[in-house]
């Protein structure tokens, strides 16, 4: 029985993946992997493969590797996304979270994220909040793969935190999560910021890119509010 390890590295176009590709050079016990949007250059003497596909099709590569470890080395920077505060956070952030899902999903048993030094949601600057984030989304309960919070009335019409979520793969829903997670988050956040409802769906609405559309799930609360 062979023990080469596969190794699936997303992000293979930037200064951390074509470090990763030079190292692989020459070592026989990895089988690497490189999952990006476009062609990349494959350092001198490099074996492994090249899967170019959309991020939309990303959660399906990961699953047909199926790799033992899967690093992440996705980041663009202030200037590449225009100085733009959303455009910056749909690669940092939105495509980091959706390989982070899809790698859970595959039962990835090896998930290590690139992140930066200084990073935390307290950072002097929006790259170093946007990595913090995604370090404390990708360390959150241990029931959920992912989750999206809106706004939602209450019988008085003040507005209040409503969460849907996702449980990780094989989870049964219980009636009994819902206490739990509300404790979990205000253990962590001020009590105000609690969710006064959460809704267990199978999957969050989200574009091509992985960013959640907040505005079908106002709709859907709304519809269930009529």
């Amino acid at each position: 029985m062979s023990d080469t390890r596969r190794v699936l590295i997303v992000g293979a176009t930037g200064l951390v993946g074509t470090r990763v590709m030079e190292q692989c050079v020459g070592r026989s016990d990895l089988r690497l992997i490189a999952l990006t949007r476009r062609e990349a250059p494959m350092p001198r003497g490099a074996r492994m493969e090249m899967l170019v596909a959309d991020p939309a099709e990303w959660a399906t590569a990961i699953a047909s590797v199926a790799p033992d470890a899967l690093i992440c080395a996705l980041g663009t920077t202030w200037r590449k996304a225009g100085k733009d505060e959303a455009a910056f956070r749909a690669v940092d952030e939105g495509l980091v979270l959706t390989v982070a899902r899809a790698a859970a999903a595959a039962g990835v048993k090896n998930f290590v994220v690139v992140s930066s030094v200084g990073a935390g949601t307290g950072g002097a600057t929006l790259y170093l909040r946007v990595k913090g984030e995604v370090e404390a989304a990708l360390t959150a309960h241990e029931l959920v793969l992912e989750c999206a919070v809106i706004g939602s009335p209450d019988e008085d019409g003040l507005i209040k935190p409503k969460a849907f979520v996702v449980l990780m793969p094989g989870t049964e829903r219980d009636p009994g999560y819902f206490e739990l997670l509300k404790a979990h988050v205000q253990s962590r956040l001020a009590p105000y910021k609690y969710p006064r409802w959460i809704e267990f769906i199978d999957e969050l609405p989200k574009t091509a890119t992985g960013k959640i559309q907040r505005v079908v799930l106002r709709d859907r609360d709304a519809a269930a509010r009529a």
